[in-house]
């Protein structure tokens, strides 16, 4: 598939096959990601792939410990982080070298590498969504996630071999651009 193929397909996939990832496709994936440009080169992102049983116990840390609020949260939690065989939380790091737009620019960088990953996703048939919900600002993922201060999850990805298919449409880019000459 080429690249205009892959931006014009790439949908936001909810429903995957239980089947797994093979580990070699989920670095090529994030290998892609790795070329977003980043300013200053810094490559400020970190992928944390997270498989199996993994997946589990992060539903467990997210849910919190004891009570009936944690077992419903869990059960809610559970339908979302498991539906993917593969989850891809991608970190951000603060810069050591402040100058006053340098997170703005290491989380844009992010961004762009998760994009990659995403059309790269496409490209090999796999389905993928990017989530930002509150759960990546949660504490608890920090603490599963081991994050060293200063790094923050940017969003989580979640891969797998797509159980449904979506279509997509866009407004004419007349609608959304103009020339200034």
């Amino acid at each position: 598939m080429d690249l205009y193929d892959a931006i014009r397909r790439r949908r936001s996939i909810k429903a995957f096959r239980p089947d797994p990832l093979e580990r070699a496709l989920v670095e090529k994936l994030l290998e892609a990601g790795t070329w977003a440009p980043n300013h200053r080169k810094n490559e400020p992102w970190f992928f944390h792939v997270i498989t199996g049983n993994a997946r589990e116990r992060l539903v467990r840390a997210l849910a919190g410990t004891g009570g009936a609020d944690a077992e419903e949260r869990a059960a809610f939690l559970g339908q979302k982080l498991l539906s993917a065989p593969v989850l891809v939380a991608v970190t951000v790091a603060d810069d050591a070298v402040k100058k006053p737009v340098d997170d703005e620019e290491n989380y844009a960088a992010v961004m762009t590498a998760i994009q990659n990953l995403l059309l790269a996703a496409t490209a090999e048939g796999l389905g993928s969504i990017l989530r930002t919900g509150k759960t990546i600002r949660d504490p608890a993922l920090a603490r599963f996630l081991e994050l060293a201060p200063g790094e923050r999850v940017a969003g989580i990805v979640y891969l797998g071999w797509p159980a449904e298919s979506r279509e997509g449409s866009r407004r004419p880019l007349a609608e959304r651009m103009r020339w200034i000459e």
